[in-house]
């Protein structure tokens, strides 16, 4: 790893471009946000409907990165590495991850979070392996934000004796 046993720093966190890709996937996969809303500011004409001004305009993130027309037929898969040349390159469309949004009303804390995320993961696996637990239950679920329904036990053994 990049980071060694040293504290990460930005340059090194900035280095680290197979967790990036990681947590790109997972973002797309799993969304922490499933739907975008936006009120539309004039009339306009989107793939044929007529949309009216003041109209309440719904963009659904899951179905969107899920959609095997946009992310290929591998779109309900997790492949980290279709993010190998940038986000811009990974599906058909420029934008077509949306995590965080995009254009001028995109998340202004996108770039914290990323370097943040990259992080915590970094740190965690200088000091610890970890597999999944046999308890865990797959059942994402939308509170707010989406998580894991029943929580994401680990079993974590220390690298360091």
């Amino acid at each position: 790893m990049e980071c060694g046993d040293e504290m990460p720093t930005g340059d090194m966190l900035n280095k680290l471009k197979m967790v990036n890709m990681f947590l790109l996937e997972t973002l797309r996969l799993y969304s922490p946000v499933l739907l975008i809303r936006r009120k539309v500011g004039t009339d306009i004409e989107l793939g044929g409907i007529k949309m009216p001004e003041g109209a309440l305009l719904m963009i659904p993130i899951a179905t969107i990165h899920r959609d095997k027309e946009v992310w290929g037929e591998d779109a309900d898969e997790f492949r980290p590495e279709r993010f190998e040349n940038g986000v811009t390159r990974a599906a058909k469309h420029p934008n077509a991850l949306l995590s965080f949004s995009s254009g001028p009303r995109s998340c202004i804390g996108q770039n914290f979070a990323m370097i943040e995320a990259k992080a915590v993961i970094a740190m965690i696996l200088q000091r610890f392996s970890f597999t999944l637990s046999p308890k865990y239950v797959h059942a994402p679920t939308d509170v707010i934000t989406l998580r894991p329904k029943y929580g994401l036990p680990m079993i974590l053994k220390s690298l360091k004796l």
